[in-house]
C-alpha cells in the first residue's frame, strides 16, 4: 500500500473516531437521568434568565435547563455571562438564586440536602422548612434555616464572602469589622421611568472620624470601578448615585488617609433599576365594532403586562374621561377575561391599570374605545390584534375618581350567544412549552375543530407586543423569522362567517441562543 493511501487511511480513521465519541458524549447526556426510578427531587428550576446549563450525575457534558425542570442530586447547575437563575428546594423551602458565572452542585448529606458552591454570587432566602439546607464551600459550611445570606466567590481557590442580612447562619467565623450598608437592602429591586435615571441613596452606619469613605460600582464584584465626584452627606452618611434601568453591584470603601486606622470595606451588594412599565390593552382594539345580539353582552378582553404590575383591574365607562357609568373588574395572573357589561351598543372607553410591585403606585394603559352594535343576526365580530405600539409610561394614578372595585360574577348575564370553540392544545404542550430551533424556527400543532375553516396563531413577545400574525387552514403553523427569547402563542378558530372565536390556553415558546460563525467550507485539498 502506498504511502498516499496509508495517510488517507489514517485520517479517515481519526475523523470517524472523533465523530463516535462526540455522539457518544452527546447521546448520553440525552439519555435518562442517572438517579434512580424512586428517586424524588430535591429543587426546581423556577425562572431564568438567558441561558442556563445543567450537568447530570456522573456526566460530563453540560446541556440546557428550562424553567420548572426538577433537579436531583448528584446534578450541577452554570450560569453564564448574562444569565441567571432562581432555584427552589422543595423539603427546605428555600430559594437561592444565582447570578452570572456561579455554578453550584447539589449533594445528599446527613440532614438534608448540602449545596456545593464553588464560583459566583448567590442569594439564599431560607424559611423554617422540614429540613436545613448545609453549604459547602472551600472548607466552610453553613447551616441555613430561616435566614437570608448572600455569598460571593470570584473563584475555587478565593475566599468566601458572607453577609448575613436576617437570621443567624451556623458556621460563619467571626468576621473582622466590616462597613455595614444600611440601604438600599440586599437584593432591592427600584423602579425607573423608561430612559430616565433615578437616584439611589446609598447610607451606611457611621464610621470613627478619621476615614474617608469612597465607593464602587459595577455589572459585577469582580468588575468594579471607583465612582468619583460623589459626595458624602452629613448625618447619618449616604451618598446619592444616579443609576439607570440595569441590574449593578456596588462596595463601598473606607481608608484613613492618615494611616491610623484599618482599611474596611462592605460587601459588594446587588441593586437592581427596572423599567416602569404600563400594560397594554390588546383586545377589542381601539376603534374596534362589536356586532353583538345579547341584551347584555359577555365581552372577552385581553391584555398584555410587560411590566409585572400587581392587582390588575380593568376600568370601563361610557365616556373617555372614565367617569359616565364607569365600572371595574378585579383581574387575576391571566391575560385575557369575559366580562358581562349592561349595555348592547354605543361607544365603551377602557383600560387596564395595575400597581408597581412593591409599591402603590398605579400605572395605566392607553384608554381604548370600542363600538357595540345591536340588533344584528350576525355573530359578533372581534377586530384582529394588530402589532402593539410602544408601551408608554404613566407614572401617577389618573386624576379621575377610582371606581369601586367588584369581582365579575356570570350569575346574573343570560346565556351568551354560542362562539366556535378554542383550539385544544396537548397536556404536555400546555405544561412543557415548546422549544424553537436555533435557527429562529418553531412549528406548533394543535387538534383540529371541526367548525372551523381557519386559525389564527399570534406570537407575542416578553414585553407583551404581537410580534407575528398568521393564519393558516390547517390544525398546524411554522413560525419563522424569531430572535432568540421567550415567547407566548395564543391560537383562535375562525368560523365560516369569519368569527373569530376564543383564545386558546397559552403556549410557552422559547427560541435557543445560536452562533452565526459558519464552518469553512474546503474548496481543495492535496495529500503528499
Amino acid at each position: 500500500m502506498s504511502e498516499v493511501w496509508q495517510r488517507i487511511l489514517i485520517a479517515a480513521f481519526l475523523s470517524i473516531a472523533g465523530c463516535l465519541v462526540t455522539y457518544t458524549l452527546t447521546t448520553s447526556s440525552k439519555s435518562s437521568q442517572t438517579h434512580a426510578p424512586n428517586d424524588e427531587p430535591v429543587a426546581m428550576i423556577v425562572s431564568s434568565e438567558n441561558e442556563v446549563q445543567r450537568r447530570l450525575s456522573e456526566r460530563l457534558v453540560w446541556r440546557k435547563i428550562f424553567d420548572n425542570q426538577y433537579l436531583y442530586a448528584g446534578e450541577a447547575i452554570r450560569t453564564d455571562v448574562g444569565s441567571t437563575a432562581t432555584l427552589e428546594f422543595i423539603a427546605q423551602k428555600t430559594i437561592v438564586q444565582l447570578d452570572p458565572e456561579t455554578v453550584v452542585e447539589i449533594e445528599r448529606s446527613a440532614g438534608g440536602v448540602n449545596l456545593d458552591f464553588l464560583k459566583g454570587n448567590l442569594f439564599i432566602k431560607s424559611e423554617a422548612g422540614q429540613d436545613t439546607l448545609t453549604l459547602s464551600s472551600g472548607g466552610k459550611t453553613l447551616n441555613i434555616q430561616n435566614a437570608e445570606v448572600s455569598l460571593s466567590k470570584a473563584d475555587a481557590n478565593s475566599s468566601l464572602q458572607i453577609e448575613v442580612s436576617k437570621g443567624e447562619v451556623k458556621g460563619i467565623d467571626p468576621e473582622q469589622q466590616r462597613i455595614e450598608v444600611v440601604t438600599p437592602l440586599p437584593r432591592q429591586v427600584l423602579y425607573v421611568n423608561p430612559d430616565e435615571s433615578r437616584t439611589v441613596a446609598v447610607e451606611w452606619k457611621e464610621l470613627p472620624k478619621g476615614y474617608s469613605v469612597s465607593l464602587e460600582l459595577g455589572k459585577s464584584p469582580e468588575r468594579l470601578s471607583k465612582v468619583s465626584d460623589l459626595k458624602i452627606e452629613e448625618g447619618p452618611p449616604k451618598i446619592s448615585l444616579p443609576l439607570k434601568t440595569g441590574r449593578y453591584y456596588f462596595k463601598l470603601l473606607a481608608v484613613d488617609p492618615a494611616g491610623k486606622l484599618p482599611a474596611l470595606a462592605s460587601f459588594a451588594r446587588r441593586i437592581e433599576l427596572r423599567p416602569k412599565l404600563s400594560p397594554i390593552a390588546l383586545e377589542p382594539s381601539n376603534d374596534s365594532k362589536l356586532q353583538v345580539t345579547a341584551e347584555k353582552p359577555e365581552i372577552e378582553f385581553r391584555w398584555a403586562n410587560p411590566g409585572k404590575l400587581e392587582n390588575l383591574v380593568i376600568e370601563y365607562a361610557r365616556s373617555k374621561d372614565l367617569r359616565v357609568d364607569q365600572g371595574s373588574v378585579r383581574l387575576t395572573n391571566e391575560l385575557s377575561s369575559r366580562i358581562p357589561l349592561r349595555w348592547n351598543e354605543g361607544e365603551l372607553f377602557w383600560r387596564v391599570s395595575g400597581l408597581v410591585p412593591g409599591t402603590k403606585e398605579a400605572v395605566s394603559s392607553k384608554i381604548s374605545k370600542f363600538t357595540m352594535q345591536s340588533g344584528v343576526v350576525a355573530t359578533p365580530v372581534l377586530a384582529v390584534a394588530t402589532p402593539v405600539p410602544t408601551p408608554i409610561v404613566t407614572p401617577s394614578p389618573s386624576p379621575s375618581p377610582t371606581p369601586e372595585i367588584v369581582e365579575a360574577t356570570p350569575s346574573p348575564t343570560p346565556t351568551p350567544t354560542p362562539k366556535i370553540a378554542a383550539p385544544t392544545i396537548d397536556e404536555a404542550v400546555k405544561k412543557d412549552g415548546i422549544v424553537g430551533k436555533n435557527d429562529g424556527t418553531a412549528k406548533v400543532n394543535w387538534k383540529p375543530v371541526a367548525e372551523a375553516k381557519q386559525y389564527q396563531v399570534q406570537v407575542i413577545d416578553s414585553q407583551g407586543k404581537v410580534v407575528q400574525t398568521t393564519k393558516v387552514t390547517s390544525n398546524s403553523a411554522n413560525l419563522s423569522n424569531l430572535k432568540t427569547g421567550d415567547y407566548t402563542i395564543t391560537l383562535n378558530s375562525i368560523d365560516k362567517a369569519g368569527e373569530l372565536g376564543p383564545a386558546s390556553s397559552e403556549i410557552s415558546l422559547k427560541i435557543p441562543e445560536y452562533s452565526s460563525v459558519r464552518a469553512p467550507k474546503i474548496k481543495s485539498m492535496t495529500v503528499k
